[in-house]
């Protein structure tokens, strides 16, 4: 599965698409179940900041 998102980052960011900002982490201590909590929390400060 990692290696799907940062394939995918890295065709996002070479597709150069004009008003698209691409940040990608892996996390790295979080179980799936977990994960949806960091993941929203990221989003959502990548989005408002």
């Amino acid at each position: 599965m990692v290696t799907n998102v940062k394939s995918l980052s890295k065709t996002l960011k070479k597709r150069n698409y004009q008003g698209l900002t691409v940040n990608t982490a892996i996390l790295e201590d979080e179980t799936h179940c977990s994960g949806i909590a960091a993941t929203l929390n990221r989003g959502l400060r990548n989005v408002f900041s």
